[in-house]
């Protein structure tokens, strides 16, 4: 029932024109359905992030839809394609080197693990917060009593301060959640 939030990131290469949201979305109107943005896959949070950031914008784009997150890093840095969403954990070390340049993130505040970079709102985007959650589930039929015991585990390794400043640092928000605030949220 723990619950782990991060933000997501709209990501180039380093070696890319756009340094700002404000340069992609003029790139987007200057060429449309030419500038393409990778994801995850079709359906997955990172595609809605496209789709969001269309809503808000009118941007016609293209989505290149990968088998997961690190083909379309691949591809970014390798200038098949113009942009990924990708979620935050994922991409810090390479935010941090250099290697990749984040242009916003995807949630309502910026991120700790990524101070400079802009949220979507400040970079001109309304009304975007779309973050991801990632949880730890057990079989319907466990009982309630080991899924409590199995979560007060969780809890105290969530609370150590090593691993807690390691996750933080990392762009993932670790919340500790009883079994029904858990289902509640979800």
């Amino acid at each position: 029932a723990s619950i782990a939030s991060t933000a997501n990131v709209l990501l180039v290469n380093s070696a890319s024109p756009y340094r700002s949201v404000k340069e992609l979305l003029d790139g987007v109107r200057q060429q449309p359905g030419k500038v393409s943005y990778g994801s995850s896959g079709v359906g997955s949070v990172l595609h809605l992030c496209g789709v969001l950031f269309s809503q808000r914008t009118g941007a016609d784009w293209v989505h290149v839809p990968y088998k997961g997150t690190g083909p379309s890093l691949t591809d970014l840095l390798g200038g098949q394609i113009d942009s990924v969403f990708a979620n935050l954990p994922s991409v810090v070390p390479q935010i941090q080197s250099g290697k990749l340049r984040a242009l916003a993130v995807t949630s309502a505040e910026r991120d700790a693990s990524v101070p400079n970079v802009p949220t979507m709102a400040e970079s001109g985007i309304a009304d975007y917060n779309l973050s991801s959650w990632f949880g730890i589930f057990a079989p319907a039929a466990t009982p309630r009593e080991v899924v409590s015991r199995i979560n007060a585990q969780i809890a105290r390794q969530l609370q150590a301060a090593d691993l807690r400043q390691r996750l933080l640092g990392l762009g993932a928000v670790p919340v500790v959640k009883n079994a029904d605030e858990a289902n509640q949220f979800f």
